[in-house]
């Protein structure tokens, strides 16, 4: 079920960044995010409890494991590749 969960997320992001023609930004940030992808995750997780107040924190908890996912990144990528080449 996680997984489906996951595809739905990366698909209606990939979605929206193509919709919005970020797509060449948009993969060009994540490949220079990805070596700084464990530290952002840490820090997400620091400010967890101050977030959840003002946010659902199932969907922010499930966002900072995906950050912390190098496999994560590079479906997003792909996701947002093939997007872009259906348009």
């Amino acid at each position: 079920m996680a997984n489906v969960v996951e595809e739905r997320d990366l698909e209606r992001l990939a979605e929206r960044i193509v919709r919005f023609r970020l797509s060449v930004l948009a993969v060009f940030l994540l490949e220079l995010g990805k070596p700084l992808a464990f530290l952002g995750s840490q820090m997400l997780l620091l400010w967890s409890p101050l977030v959840h107040l003002f946010v659902d924190p199932d969907r922010y908890d499930r966002f900072a494991q995906h950050v912390a996912s190098r496999d994560a990144w590079e479906a997003l990528i792909r996701r947002i590749e093939d997007e872009s080449r259906a348009h």
